[in-house]
């Protein structure tokens, strides 16, 4: 199992929990949150989520188990100004949330709740558009059950 890969499918569990409380904006037609790993597909219109793992923490194998603490940069990209404080108050939802562990995942299980590490803001021109980006590095813990002696 890739723990990157397993990382980010909690993070888009987690963060489709918090769909009744995301602004409408950032609902595809499907009504769920626009969040995606890294890329993003084309003609996705803003805003939207993007999230990415940083390059500090992963797996740690001790003799009996296996558990991971890594880094995640969480950030909503949108083309207002006027909209960064709901979107970051948004974000902010995912500090103190219990991951959400998909079903597929049955012998992984949260340590903790997500943790903000930082806030972040930045803002970027491609293409002669701004955009904003606003969200945070969070924390992610997961159990990965014992290991075999």
């Amino acid at each position: 199992m890739s723990l990157e890969v397993t990382e980010s499918s909690v993070l888009q569990a987690s963060i489709q929990s918090l769909v009744g409380q995301a602004p409408a904006a950032l609902l595809n037609i499907g009504g769920q949150v626009k969040a995606y790993w890294m890329r993003v597909p084309e003609n996705i219109p803003l805003p939207y989520i993007v999230y990415s793992r940083m390059p500090m923490g992963g797996l740690r194998n001790t003799p009996h188990n296996q558990d991971s603490d890594s880094v995640w940069r969480i950030v909503v990209n949108t083309a207002n100004w006027e909209d960064v404080d709901t979107y970051a108050i948004f974000v902010g939802k995912l500090h103190r949330l219990n991951p959400v562990i998909p079903i597929t995942y049955p012998d992984v299980a949260a340590v903790s709740y997500l943790e903000e590490v930082t806030p972040q803001m930045a803002t970027t021109q491609p293409q002669n558009t701004t955009v904003y980006e606003v969200g945070g590095l969070y924390r992610l813990r997961l159990y990965f059950g014992e290991t075999e002696v």
